[in-house]
């Protein structure tokens, strides 16, 4: 309904309560004004059922759980206004008391809590919400708690003190309405929109009818009470507020990612609350015991009231602590993992970093050397050229002019280390890749106690690379992983290749010592090798290689010894061709 609509209610409602209270006064008590009363109170709530239990079919979660509790508590409320319509209006009789009409009128005002407890205008994760009605259901078993303590102690039929169970019951009664209508006080400064209007209304209601209710006892207990006055106005006014509030819109809160944690928003004063209840309940019972004078039946139901909720208490606030044990469990969990994929991803910008800054100076310096060695190679090849030279003279060019183009060769390894030379990527076939590097490693085994095992997925998807580079890769990750095994003594080199979804994955395993330092491993210039046999560039050059392919490689130790290299690679979109015609070796 929109605003429009409500105003035009609350404008009916008010002139229906003026004429109510103008009514009531102008008239004296009798059938027909008793019987204006107690329809009229039969008639609100059941229609505050109605516009209440409409918004269970528009809403989810927290907030399908704060209306169905409305809707609950008014359908308890309208429990007592049926007993006093048949009475009053039907039979015609004059209505009898009753212990039962006051358990039902204490218990409706127990869901109104409950829903005030749900916060549904906050922006929660409702993965917590049986946290929230733990809590809640503790609280509530306190209010019941106390109603049997307070009252139903006075009714037991050895000593019924009708008296004594009405004036406590008041008091009771009266405390749970306040307590209710500063629950939704305090939303209603902390909510917005709509919801401020609700629980507004709730405070309007819950006041109202707080300070209506303690009048018509009073008049009840001087029988001076009949249908008229100050005490049915406000009643009816409270009834009227509820009406209200199932016509009023509201918007969902915003909701919240469901990775976020189900402690972020929780209520930490319900629970200290529900602690408090727990810990009143032996102090209530210690106190009847040792300082009260009340009659030895009442002193042992209370004390076995009191037991009896101290273990159902206890059961629910164990329960609460296993819940919040797994749920912290899991958070640390989590945060364990986020903090090591925070780690690896600050070592490999790390790594990107250096690589980056030792391409840029390795690219100059290549390009310095490059210039004089171009001279150096034009004129040796002159010299060589000359017919006047000694033969010794000759030889001596000759062998300038290799070292140069040795050193050529080095300085265009550095280019292509630091991505200036740009790679010529075609469709590439793995497992022919790899079979060409087997075959080209395989002769320096003999004699070297090592086997090859290669395990080759044979509907392997082609990747878009270049073939020269990627040989590189794998026969430089092959002689280190020779190296390592030539250290133990000899051992097993498996190759296997595998297609996972869009990804190529290529693992590289030995079974020798392992690595010192596997997260270094790819760091330029870092090496285990005696000085004179390795640079630490080549596991640097590989890197930079697969991440220029758009893969990634990493290095891990096995659990059993050894080490593995993974390296994936992006498979093309296209489906996988038939490998081309080449014999992998057989497996030694």
């Amino acid at each position: 309904m929109n605003m429009g609509r409500k105003r035009v209610w609350y404008a009916t409602a008010g002139l229906l309560l003026g004429i109510y209270l103008l009514v009531s006064i102008l008239t004296e008590k009798g059938p027909v004004l008793t019987a204006f009363s107690d329809i009229l109170r039969f008639l609100l709530p059941l229609a505050a059922i109605f516009t209440l239990g409409r918004h269970l079919t528009a809403t989810r979660g927290r907030e399908k759980a704060f209306w169905a509790l409305m809707t609950a508590g008014v359908a308890l409320w309208f429990v007592p206004q049926i007993w006093r319509l048949w009475y009053e209006v039907l039979a015609k009789v004059s209505r009898p008391e009753s212990s039962v009409t006051h358990v039902v009128l204490f218990l409706h005002v127990i869901p109104f809590m409950a829903a005030l407890a749900l916060r549904p205008h906050y922006r929660q994760n409702e993965r917590k919400l049986y946290l929230d009605f733990l809590d809640t259901g503790m609280l509530l078993l306190w209010w019941i708690y106390l109603y049997m303590f307070m009252i139903m102690a006075w009714q037991l039929r050895a000593l019924a003190v009708p008296q004594l169970s009405n004036l406590y019951f008041g008091v009771l009664y009266f405390m749970q309405n306040i307590v209710l209508a500063i629950g939704a006080g305090i939303l209603f400064f902390r909510a917005a929109r709509a919801w401020k209007s609700i629980y507004g209304s709730i405070f309007l209601s819950a006041i109202i009818y707080a300070f209506g209710t303690p009048l018509l006892d009073l008049q009840v207990f001087h029988s001076s009470y009949h249908t008229r006055g100050i005490s049915d106005v406000a009643i009816v006014a409270a009834m009227v507020f509820f009406v209200g509030i199932g016509l009023q819109e509201t918007a969902p809160a915003p909701s919240i990612s469901v990775q976020e944690s189900v402690m972020s928003g929780y209520s930490i004063w319900q629970g200290r609350l529900a602690m408090l209840a727990l810990i009143s309940m032996p102090c209530m019972a210690l106190g009847v015991i040792y300082f009260s004078r009340a009659p030895y039946p009442v002193t042992l139901f209370r004390s076995k009231v009191s037991l009896g909720a101290i273990i159902v208490l206890s059961l629910l606030i164990t329960l609460k602590q296993m819940l919040l044990n797994r749920e912290l469990a899991r958070l640390l969990q989590q945060s364990q993992e986020t903090i090591s994929k925070e780690k690896h991803l600050q070592d490999h910008l790390v790594s990107s970093e250096k690589m980056a800054a030792l391409g840029q100076l390795v690219a100059g310096a290549a390009h310095e050397i490059n210039n004089p060695l171009t001279a150096i190679l034009g004129y040796s090849d002159l010299l060589e050229e000359d017919i006047a030279l000694r033969e010794e003279t000759r030889s001596l060019v000759q062998k300038i002019g290799q070292q140069a183009r040795r050193t050529k060769r080095l300085v265009e390894n550095l280019l292509n280390f630091a991505q200036q030379t740009p790679a010529e990527k075609t469709s590439v076939h793995i497992n022919a890749l790899l079979n060409n590097a087997v075959q080209l490693r395989e002769p320096d085994l003999s004699g070297k106690k090592i086997k090859l095992k290669v395990k080759l997925e044979p509907d392997l998807p082609r990747i878009h690379g270049d073939s020269n580079q990627l040989l590189q890769v794998f026969l430089h990750v092959m002689n280190n992983a020779v190296d390592a095994l030539q250290e133990v003594g000899g051992g097993v080199l498996t190759i296997t290749t595998q297609s996972q979804g869009n990804w190529v994955t290529i693992l590289l395993s030995d079974t020798g010592p392992g690595i010192r330092e596997p997260q270094k491993i790819f760091d330029p210039f870092y090496t285990t090798k005696p000085v004179g046999k390795g640079t630490g560039l080549g596991l640097s050059a590989c890197y930079g290689i697969v991440q220029d392919h758009g893969g990634e490689i990493k290095c891990e130790n096995n659990p059993n010894g050894g080490a593995t290299f993974v390296v994936k690679l992006p498979a093309e979109v296209q489906p996988a061709g038939p490998p081309p015609s080449s014999a992998a070796p057989a497996a030694q």
